[in-house]
């Protein structure tokens, strides 16, 4: 009869200081990229022949910079290995000119790669993935050349390529949280003497 009052009525608890209970973590189903097959090459030196739009100048051109311009794009060509893709990519580039006067031009070209993507599934199932292809390029050191439309530019490319289709994945339910302790052990209060800790 210790939590009842005199009157019968429920003694009110004291407050407590536990942490409180965590709400479990969300779980269900996700969308995610499962990779069938992934490869990468980085040139840090290459030349590539490039033919652009010539600019109406006469002398010597400075080609300062290339830049990436849109997604490359690519075609499978055969290959004889088992669980290999032999891809031909083509990346389209823009080249920043500055003629004799200082004054800059720029023309539109592309560089072609061949790239070899080894897969971590069958053949057979491979027709349901989707190519994913990143690029990056830049110019090494600047150059120059003649305004003949045609040159071989020296270029650092980073190619990546991915395979990759959507699969369904799933995280268990939580399990349930643990009873609530508080922050740090209560003391033991003795009216005589003080504070002191409990005796085990």
């Amino acid at each position: 009869m210790k939590d009842r009052l005199p009157c019968g009525c429920q003694r009110p608890r004291p407050p407590c200081d536990c942490i409180p209970n965590a709400a479990p973590p969300a779980h269900g189903c996700f969308l995610m990229q499962k990779i069938l097959g992934s490869a990468k090459i980085h040139h840090r030196r290459k030349c590539y022949p490039v033919k652009w739009n010539c600019p109406p100048v006469s002398g010597t051109l400075t080609l300062t910079e290339v830049s990436l311009c849109g997604s490359p794009s690519w075609e499978e060509i055969p290959c004889h290995e088992r669980n290999v893709r032999l891809l031909h990519i083509r990346i389209p580039i823009i080249l920043h000119f500055r003629d004799s006067c200082g004054c800059m031009h720029q023309s539109s070209s592309e560089i072609e790669e061949q790239l070899r993507l080894p897969l971590c599934c069958q053949p057979c199932d491979a027709w349901r993935g989707q190519m994913l292809i990143q690029a990056a390029v830049r110019l090494c050191g600047s150059i120059c050349i003649q305004p003949d439309c045609f040159c071989e530019v020296p270029l650092e490319l980073i190619l990546c390529a991915y395979l990759v289709t959507p699969c369904a994945c799933g995280t268990p339910a939580s399990p349930p949280c643990p009873p609530p302790k508080p922050w740090y052990p209560q003391p033991h209060f003795d009216p005589y003497q003080g504070f002191f800790p409990e005796k085990y």
